[in-house]
């Protein structure tokens, strides 16, 4: 399963990860996953998704993280951290939360619980 993250970033999620969480049996009623603290709503479709290289496959996707995110979005009972993004005027950079980004992308969230880092958003 390939997952679009961008015009040109996307995510090879294999098959058996998918089903091996079941998603195909969850019923999502929220456009974001239950969070906890306070935390801004961000688009999905606003962030720039970062972007990590590992030899010799490049981005990586690790199972032992987004297998229990999957989880955790299925389970009323948990609330997951916001994820942390810092923000240049125009764009919110990704700087923590890769996991739970995909996670997102991959059960058709449109928004993600989000804290501000680093820059301030800019008011207009």
């Amino acid at each position: 399963m390939f997952i679009k993250a961008s015009d040109t970033v996307q995510y090879e999620i294999p098959d058996d990860w998918i089903a091996f969480v079941e998603l195909d049996k969850w019923d999502r009623r929220t456009d974001y996953y239950p969070h906890t603290g306070t935390a801004e709503l961000i688009q999905l479709t606003d962030i720039e998704p970062l972007q990590r290289s590992l030899p010799p496959h490049g981005l990586a996707v690790r199972k032992y993280k987004l297998i229990p995110v999957l989880f955790g979005f299925q389970n009323p009972n948990l609330l997951l951290d916001p994820i942390k993004l810092s923000f240049d005027g125009s764009t919110y950079q990704l700087r923590n939360g890769i996991h739970r980004y995909i996670a997102s992308l991959i059960v058709g969230y449109r928004s993600i619980p989000s804290i501000l880092i680093g820059q301030q958003k800019y008011c207009d």
